[in-house]
């Protein structure tokens, strides 16, 4: 027979070790639950960008199934670790899927391109959705960029692109320049010149085009490609800039309205490149795309430095902080992944996503299960004095 006092000591030692337990698990899944991030949400991811600030990093993309019927979604994260701190999604102006994003360096916000032809702008302090661009179907824009003053310019994919400051729009028809289809755009530095990605109608020859923004986008160079381009983006540090077109990367020169190729290389050998990024030094360039892979190149003369993801998902967007050297990417499974790139040694350090820990939800489900118990026992003693008694 164990001692009455002894009862009572091995009934609170298991009472303590029952909620140390119940706050561990409930915590670790509090924590969990927080990281839609890192366990995937239904649809697809479509592109990532860091707010302007750095602190903040939205991924945008799809509920359920990409179509025109379908529902958008908009992730609003810390940029440390990923967590998720809102979800814009199956709402106003989000009421079509998202399908590009790019960075405002003038303000703390993200632009979102919709498959309605519509843009929001998603100020990633406080999660505020509002719209710049009014929806223009049939519009399906592939890519849009936002100028260091703040335009930004979308290519939908035939011969016109649209400019708007978010108090009015420019539609800039490109068919006198040659241009069939502008699948995508970037500003260069001075925001004097416009990059344009161009594929013909049949999606397979493609070129860059020059267009210079203060001569009503006249075209000044242009260099043809054996395949419709994808992704371009404009080297801050210098005067370059790199395109994907195929399988193919090819690293320009523009200087003295001449433009010249400087290096191709093959990126992958079996599947499209869909995405590059120049990190914010200008040191790194980043590409993706179908194949699952992210690699990494050395932004001078397109050495190869590092191979960070193979996935069997396609990678579908990529961004740069703009602050510091973190590198997010979003994949078609719905899932986001980060990295600290040291740029000195172009090595790449998985950032972990979440806490791993929800104090705040483990103290909340700790204390319900702390009442729950109180009440049980209550009703234990009742009962048992109503036994005696009978």
């Amino acid at each position: 027979m164990v001692p009455r006092r002894g009862q009572k000591f091995l009934s609170v030692t298991l009472l303590l070790v029952e909620a140390a337990c119940v706050a561990v698990v409930s915590g670790w899944v509090g924590g969990l639950s927080r990281n839609w991030a890192l366990l995937g949400w239904p649809g697809p991811f479509a592109d990532v960008a860091f707010s302007g600030s750095g602190d903040s990093l939205v991924a945008a993309g799809t509920i359920g199934r990409v179509g025109i019927d379908q529902s958008g979604k908009v992730f609003v994260c810390d940029s440390d670790r990923a967590i998720v701190r809102h979800v814009i999604a199956d709402e106003e102006p989000i009421f079509a899927p998202c399908l590009c994003a790019a960075s405002s360096e003038i303000d703390d916000s993200v632009y979102v391109g919709l498959a309605n032809g519509a843009v929001v702008r998603v100020g990633a302090t406080h999660s505020e959705v509002s719209t710049v661009l009014r929806p223009m179907l049939p519009a399906w824009p592939f890519n849009l960029d936002v100028s260091p003053s703040g335009s930004t310019v979308i290519a939908y994919g035939w011969d016109e692109i649209t400019v708007t400051d978010g108090l009015s729009s420019d539609v800039v028809k490109l068919n006198e320049a040659g241009i069939e289809r502008a699948t995508c755009a970037v500003w260069s530095e001075s925001e004097r010149f416009l990059v344009v990605g161009v594929a013909d109608k049949q999606g397979e020859n493609g070129a860059v085009a020059i267009l210079d923004v203060g001569e009503e986008f006249s075209l000044v160079a242009n260099y043809a490609l054996p395949d419709e381009v994808r992704s371009v983006d404009w080297n801050s540090a210098s005067d370059r800039f790199c395109c994907a077109a195929g399988m193919v990367l090819f690293l320009f020169e523009f200087s003295g309205n001449r433009l010249t190729l400087l290096k191709q290389v093959n990126s992958s050998e079996s599947e499209d490149v869909r995405e590059v990024e120049f990190d914010p030094t200008g040191r790194v360039l980043a590409s993706a795309g179908e194949d699952g892979s992210l690699r990494l190149w050395d932004a001078r003369d397109l050495q190869h430095l590092d191979t960070i993801l193979t996935t069997d998902e396609w990678v579908t967007g990529i961004g740069f902080n703009p602050r510091d050297s973190q590198l997010a990417a979003t994949t078609s499974d719905g899932k986001i992944r980060m990295w600290d790139i040291d740029l000195q040694t172009a090595s790449a350090t998985p950032v972990k996503i979440g806490n791993g820990f929800d104090f705040h939800r483990g103290a909340v489900l700790i204390s319900g299960w702390c009442v729950l118990r109180c009440i049980i026992l209550i009703v234990r003693r009742q009962r048992k004095r109503f036994s005696l008694e009978v």
